[in-house]
């Protein structure tokens, strides 16, 4: 007995509906968090301009993993290697963008900027290996997972040690709580806990990672507005 839905959607054979409405629903969340940040944007700065990409790609990488599974059954090999994969870059090309907001913030924190590039080459080069080779006992999900996990450090770890130390903004509490909130996900899917059906451990994950955006976005929003008051002061001096 199979532990998971499997639905027929107009004469398409879909698994695990559930999680393909989830999925979507954090690309929706992510989209609209780009507009909401990008329309703050009338300076054009780069910093913003990568959160909000922050934003976009990590939604639309999500969406478009969950589409990589509901198909699978229809498109077996193309669906569950390549799109899959595909999927796994777009949204870790997202994380990248995150961390590059964390690196025009003065000298130390260009260093930021480097480890990200290099972290960004190691994850899609070990997604590239894994299309052709495949390890036993290895999922090859769990190389999202870390880069996800590191890529959180890497903006916590900068945000504490330069905009909060120094330039004495805020945001640092808005990210700890997010992040908070995604860790919680670790024990949810690792025991698969599930509310229903049509509530499982992915969907719990899904819900708590649009709850984490939604207080990104309240970080980023706090440093957009002590950002423009440092330049009225500056100005004004």
């Amino acid at each position: 007995m199979m532990d998971f839905i499997v639905a027929e959607w107009f004469g398409v054979t879909i698994i695990r509906p559930n999680n393909l409405i989830t999925n979507i629903l954090v690309g929706i969340t992510g989209f609209f968090l780009y507009k909401l940040i990008a329309q703050k944007n009338e300076q054009n700065l780069s910093w913003i301009t990568w959160w909000s990409f922050f934003f976009l790609f990590v939604g639309l990488g999500t969406a478009l993993g969950g589409m990589a599974h509901a198909f699978n059954y229809e498109y077996p090999h193309v669906l569950h290697t390549q799109s899959d994969h595909f999927a796994w870059a777009v949204a870790g090309l997202g994380l990248y963008f995150g961390e590059r907001t964390r690196s025009v913030w003065g000298k130390f924190t260009e260093v930021i900027g480097w480890v990200a590039v290099v972290k960004l080459l190691l994850f899609f080069v070990l997604l590239l290996g894994l299309i052709f080779y495949k390890f036993d006992g290895f999922n090859s999900f769990d190389v999202v997972r870390w880069n996800a996990t590191f890529s959180m450090f890497i903006i916590l770890f900068a945000t504490y040690f330069w905009l909060h130390r120094v330039e004495k903004i805020n945001s640092l509490f808005y990210f700890l709580l997010g992040f908070g909130i995604m860790l919680i996900d670790i024990p949810i899917y690792n025991y698969q806990l599930k509310l229903h059906t049509w509530i499982d451990h992915h969907d719990l994950g899904h819900f708590l990672q649009i709850i984490s955006l939604f207080i990104f976005y309240l970080g980023v929003n706090e440093e957009i507005i002590n950002s423009r008051t440092a330049e009225v002061r500056h100005l004004a001096e």
